[in-house]
């Protein structure tokens, strides 16, 4: 009974509606299905949107790597460039500073400093250095009737001068040379007053040839020293200038090596290439300098001169009998 009563039960409801519960629960069921499945593919469009984007960014990464890398080696370089300036510049005013220095002093040569190997290969103990003489220095003797004497290494330069090729006292003409660049020019020092002239000379118009000695005078020390090789080889105590005709300082050479009279210039003259600064002229002549002896060897050792260089005649004999023609002499 009560099985029939549920039976009619149901079966007093209309049909529709159990049909339409059925059909509601399975469009439900379709669209739950509907939603995951757009889910899924939104979520798939959401991941290749994803790769995308990372895929896009990894061209930009590695761009920004190598721009990276460029400017690392813009700075590399420019840090290298840097250095390599500086270092030129030292070495360009290092190269300056020499040529500066060498300017005005007469011109040397020598030789290369060798060095001498360690004994044993593996020895840490640095070559032993081996002196070698200083260098000697270069004078010039004309060998052309008149050789002119330009402003600069050019032969479109103002003359400056010319010289004969004998001095006054019939002396071979001879330059002491300062400068041999450039090629076919040397640069040598003028026996001229004011004292100081250099000019320039074609190479051509001489002979060269080195001479080892130099003569220093010391006019507060009162003395003279012969150097051979920078070894001093004689020395003289020496009169020089009085303070109304001092002795001029500078570098000059030796011009004329002449005999004295045997009275107040000694056995021995060696007239050089430079002037007194306080004369215009002296005995009828140039008032030029020399180093010579003396009839008064009491006053060695004091200003009494009118600006030569007195030394004891057994000295001056020596000098004459050492330096040849051209030796520079430098007064201080």
């Amino acid at each position: 009974m009560a099985r029939s009563s549920r039976s009619s039960s149901d079966a007093s409801r209309p049909a529709g509606a159990t049909t339409t519960s059925r059909r509601d629960r399975r469009g439900g069921d379709t669209r739950t299905r509907s939603s995951r499945s757009r889910s899924l593919r939104s979520g798939r469009g959401s991941s290749r949107s994803t790769r995308g984007a990372a895929a896009s960014r990894a061209p930009r990464s590695r761009a920004a790597r190598a721009a990276r890398r460029r400017r690392r080696r813009i700075r590399t370089l420019t840090a290298t460039s840097a250095a390599i300036v500086l270092l030129l510049a030292g070495i360009t005013g290092a190269w300056a500073l020499l040529r500066d220095e060498g300017g005005d002093a007469p011109a040397r040569i020598a030789a290369p400093t060798t060095t001498t190997d360690a004994a044993t290969p593996t020895s840490t103990t640095p070559p032993a250095t081996t002196p070698l003489p200083p260098p000697q220095f270069v004078v010039a003797t004309q060998t052309v009737p008149q050789i002119n004497v330009y402003d600069s290494p050019s032969d479109a330069a103002p003359v400056k001068t010319t010289f004969s090729n004998k001095t006054e006292y019939g002396i071979a003409r001879t330059f002491l040379v300062t400068t041999q660049e450039p090629a076919g020019w040397l640069q040598v020092m003028l026996p001229l007053k004011p004292n100081g002239q250099q000019g320039w000379i074609h190479d051509t118009d001489v002979t060269r040839a080195l001479i080892p000695y130099e003569i220093k005078v010391d006019r507060a020390a009162h003395k003279l020293a012969v150097l051979n090789l920078g070894q001093v080889v004689l020395e003289a105590p020496v009169a020089v200038g009085a303070p109304a005709t001092p002795t001029p300082t500078g570098i000059f050479y030796v011009t004329d090596p002449v005999p004295g009279d045997g009275g107040s210039y000694g056995p021995w003259a060696l007239g050089l290439s430079g002037y007194s600064e306080a004369l215009e002229s002296f005995g009828g002549g140039p008032p030029q300098i020399a180093l010579h002896g003396t009839n008064h060897p009491e006053l060695i050792g004091g200003d009494v001169s009118n600006g030569c260089v007195r030394v004891p005649n057994d000295m001056i004999t020596q000098v004459y009998e050492t330096v040849p023609l051209g030796t520079p002499v430098s007064i201080v």
